[in-house]
């Protein structure tokens, strides 16, 4: 356990070495870790690329998130805030949205809210 972790990475299926990679997932990985970035105070660890089954073994883009470390006491106490929580998955659902939109209709990231989301 180690207090002094903390921040929020993502991650996504690709492999160095082989040079194999999902590029949608990629594409995710950065709207994700950017959207919460820009819309919390959480320390940016960056997009990493992994070979794990829960990324590797998919047939659909796939991210994975480490959002905080409860071992930290600023994480923690944000990640207790219930509407810490909503900014998160509010964070996500624009991911996902930006990831089908056209260039023309995307906006900058932190911007977009759930209620400007299209169906």
């Amino acid at each position: 356990m180690n207090p002094d972790a903390q921040g929020v990475a993502t991650y996504y299926y690709g492999n160095d070495l082989h040079g194999a990679s999902s590029s949608v997932g990629e594409q995710f990985a950065g709207l994700v870790q950017r959207e919460i970035v820009a819309r919390t105070d959480l320390l940016d660890c960056r997009t990493h690329a992994k070979t794990w089954d829960l990324l590797r073994r998919t047939k659909m883009p796939a991210v994975r998130l480490e959002i905080g470390y409860v071992t930290n006491p600023h994480d923690s106490a944000r990640l207790a805030d219930p509407a810490f929580r909503d900014v998160i998955a509010e964070s996500i659902v624009v991911a996902i949205q930006r990831v089908y939109l056209p260039p023309e209709q995307d906006a900058a990231t932190g911007m977009l809210r759930l209620g400007q989301l299209t169906v």
